[in-house]
Parts: structure tokens; C-alpha cells; sequence
């Protein structure tokens, strides 16, 4: 499976690392900012036309609101968990047991408890402590839902 991880880099780069290697091992294909190279295209047409070729989403929420788009007031993060949800892309969603960045400007924190809220309302999302139990995590959840696909091919 193609795989699309969004998050933040600045507050989980270890989480990223440690999620590619994992699904790399077990034979998925890793899409990240981490891959994309220097194009013609803004970074946010790149990441979305890298999105679209994805048969899942996995979005990471840690401690930080993140950067946002020239000319957006949402993150990249939440733009792009946005785009897998009107693409119908299968989600899974985890996010931190940790706190919030204190180093936050107030109404980005806002922006992020309100994506939190709205994320854990529409999904079951795992809660995550450190970057191997992310890791897990993300494999647990495309197992699950590997099973689920050959179930529904088999009626």
C-alpha cells in the first residue's frame, strides 16, 4: 500500500523516522515531505498531488499546530487530512498522550485543540507516548484494515 504520513516535522521528525522505517520493512511504500524533491510546483501542490496517489492517510497530532500554506489560515496537516477526507483516502489517525507547545502563538494552539476536538470526534485514534509506539501503532491499523479489505473481497 501506498502510504501518506502528515505531520508536523519540527515536534515529531524521530516519530516520521521511526513510522518510514517501519513500513518500509513491511513492505509498504512510505509518501512524505521527506521524499519530495525540489519542484516547480508549490510545496502544497506537491504534497497534495502526492496524497491523491495514497490508499491511506496516516496523520500524526503532536504538540504543534504546525506551518501553514502562503494564503491559508489552516496547517498543512490539517489541510491535507482535510483532502484524504473529500478523496474518501481510508484514515488513520493518532495523536499524542503529550501536551501542548508552549511555544505556540495562542490562537495556533486554538486551531489545534479545535483539530484535536474534531479529529477525535470523527475517528477512533490511538493515543501515542513515543515514536516505537507510533510505529506500531500505524502497523497495527494497516493490518486491520488489510484484513478488513479481504474480507469484503471474499463475499
Amino acid at each position: 500500500m501506498r502510504v501518506f504520513v502528515s505531520s508536523t516535522l519540527r515536534d515529531l521528525a524521530k516519530h516520521r523516522e521511526v513510522i518510514r522505517l517501519a513500513l518500509e520493512m513491511s513492505g509498504q511504500d512510505f509518501r512524505g515531505m521527506e521524499h519530495f524533491a525540489a519542484d516547480n510546483d508549490p510545496p502544497l501542490a506537491v504534497a497534495l498531488h502526492a496524497l491523491g496517489e495514497c490508499e491511506v492517510y496516516v496523520g500524526i497530532i503532536g504538540a504543534r499546530y504546525g506551518s501553514s500554506p502562503p494564503d491559508h489560515d489552516l496547517s498543512f496537516t490539517e489541510v491535507e487530512y482535510n483532502r484524504a477526507t473529500e478523496l474518501g483516502t481510508y484514515r488513520i489517525m493518532l495523536v499524542s498522550r503529550g501536551g501542548l507547545s508552549q511555544d505556540e502563538l495562542p490562537e495556533r494552539l486554538e486551531r489545534l485543540k479545535q483539530f484535536r476536538a474534531r479529529v477525535m470526534a470523527a475517528h477512533t485514534v490511538q493515543r501515542f507516548r513515543n515514536p516505537h509506539e507510533a510505529a506500531m501503532m500505524v502497523l497495527a491499523a494497516l493490518m486491520v484494515r488489510q484484513r478488513k479489505l479481504l474480507e469484503e473481497g471474499q463475499q
